[in-house]
């Protein structure tokens, strides 16, 4: 899914979203999901870049096309053992996928303190991801 021919892969996407949700995060008032749905495709790309440019031993589509954070951390932490994320809120962002854009019994309203939760994570993985990538730009 790297589009080596334009320079745009998934890590370029995030970092660009990233900084998006770093400049919206304190004009926003009484709706938050938005926030938590950013959040999520955020952490999502970063995954995705270590997925789609460092574990090209194997074929990933499947998760490429999977929207599941904690499915795609199992894949690149078992190769690469130092990358520590905290699989309980790769689950909560992944719940906020659906669960806060579509209606449905599942439907929810995210709360300012679940929104700065988000972003504590995508900060955490974004900061996890980037030491990842220094490791094994290293190598």
């Amino acid at each position: 899914m790297c589009s080596v021919s334009t320079g745009i892969n998934y890590y370029v996407i995030a970092e660009n979203e990233f900084e998006y949700l770093m400049k919206i995060n304190n004009t926003v008032v009484d709706y938050y999901n938005p926030i938590a749905i950013q959040s999520q495709q955020i952490a999502e790309k970063y995954l995705k870049h270590l997925l789609d440019v460092y574990c090209t031993d194997t074929d990933n589509t499947d998760l490429l096309k999977s929207h599941k954070l904690h499915r795609i951390y199992d894949k690149i932490s078992a190769k690469f053992t130092d990358l520590k994320l905290d699989k309980n809120d790769l689950r909560m962002l992944s719940e906020y996928y659906f669960d806060t854009r579509y209606p449905g019994v599942d439907f929810t309203f995210v709360t300012k303190e679940e929104a700065e939760k988000c972003i504590e994570i995508v900060i955490d993985v974004r900061d996890k991801v980037n030491s990842m990538i220094k490791i094994l730009e290293r190598k």
